[in-house]
């Protein structure tokens, strides 16, 4: 018959009581306390036939007015060291243990029950104690980012808040959360990092599809760069031309902060594709999105100026643009100089903003400049 293999008791320092003399020398009464009431002592004690003593604490009330003092008089422990128990703390402490193991079975989750949060105000609780190492318990808890290196583990239904616009750098905190959810709003924007940092428009693709998927599975995702590239494929690419979807996908890069977006729907706009050809609408987007930076649309109204005679305006906006080292304002400018439209006439000058163009690898430019030789 096999040998039965008797549990032992936990003491102060995780000493293994494995007889009385044991549990005498490394007594802890909370942890007693804690036995007694949920029967292992008197259990612990009749395996290792102390039966007396298993006897007298089996008789014991839990709700005895000295009962600390009985129990270490019963164990044969001077009681001098531990009469000043607080007997409501410890029975505070094992309802905390019994909600947590609700949750978890975890040893080592248990011993850190002085450790858990059940809710935000005991969080706040153990933060200002200096806790390093919090449990946080089947709630939702807001995580204040100023508290550095701290690490958060998380049983049952746990969810730490984060207050935050954009993603945080918690390696760069010290914050670390092990089996903890984030809460919606900011686990979107963890998403959308985590497409921003993978997503790469200028991957190598062997065909063309391979390349539309790419952005089609980005753009799905949140990625406004890839909507705005998924746009431009519907737009300009004669295999993909659907205007519907061009601009749909333009309309959500948009809303995603792409002012390129914003200039292609003026160019729709502009030449009537897939929508009615409106050249104020035109010009309305062009001016939105010049006036938050983007060279190509200064270009594009520029042009719209120009054709309306008003040099002047169009000559301002080209050179907007070419401060921005765009290759086309450099060619506009060149044509000005050429014909002498809005400036004086002057062949030099418009070489040598062709040969600019050129160089950053506006191919109109390079005819220009074919012809000139």
């Amino acid at each position: 018959m096999a040998k039965k293999i008797k549990f032992t008791l936990e003491m102060k320092d995780g000493v293994q009581a494995r007889t009385l003399e044991d549990l005498q020398e490394n007594f802890d009464l909370e942890k007693v306390i804690g036995y007694f009431n949920d029967g292992k002592l008197q259990t612990w004690l009749e395996e290792r036939y102390y039966e007396e003593e298993a006897e007298a604490i089996g008789n014991l009330s839990p709700k005895a007015p000295n009962l600390p003092q009985e129990i270490c008089e019963i164990l044969g422990v001077d009681t001098d060291e531990f009469l000043e128990i607080d007997m409501e703390e410890v029975e505070w402490r094992k309802q905390r243990l019994e909600h947590l193991r609700q949750y978890t079975a975890d040893k080592d989750i248990l011993d850190k029950v002085d450790n858990t949060a059940f809710d935000q105000e005991e969080l706040g609780d153990l933060l200002a104690d200096g806790a390093d190492e919090i449990i946080l318990c089947n709630n939702s808890f807001r995580i204040p980012l100023k508290q550095k290196n701290k690490t958060y583990i998380g049983v049952g239904n746990a969810e730490a808040v984060i207050k935050s616009k954009e993603k945080v750098d918690f390696a760069a905190l010290g914050i670390k959360f092990i089996h903890i959810k984030f809460d919606e709003e900011y686990e979107q924007i963890e998403q959308h990092n985590v497409v921003e940092e993978t997503f790469d428009k200028n991957k190598h693709f062997e065909n063309k599809e391979d390349k539309r998927a790419y952005f089609q599975d980005a753009a799905e995702k949140g990625n406004a760069e890839a909507m705005f590239e998924l746009g431009c494929i519907y737009l300009y690419d004669f295999e993909y031309k659907d205007y519907e979807k061009a601009l749909g996908w333009l309309k959500k890069a948009e809303e995603g902060g792409i002012e390129q977006a914003t200039t292609c729907i003026g160019y729709m706009y502009e030449n009537g594709l897939g929508l009615n050809k409106a050249n104020e609408k035109a010009m309305e987007q062009y001016i939105q999105a010049a006036n938050a930076g983007e060279s190509e649309a200064m270009c594009k109204l520029g042009s719209m100026y120009s054709e309306r005679y008003n040099y002047l305006d169009a000559i301002e906006w080209y050179i907007k643009a070419a401060r921005k080292n765009n290759k086309t304002a450099f060619r506009l400018i060149g044509e000005l100089y050429y014909y002498g439209t809005g400036v004086k006439k002057d062949v030099r000058k418009a070489h040598t903003w062709w040969l600019r163009a050129s160089k950053a690898g506006d191919e109109k430019a390079k005819i220009w400049l074919n012809i000139r030789n």
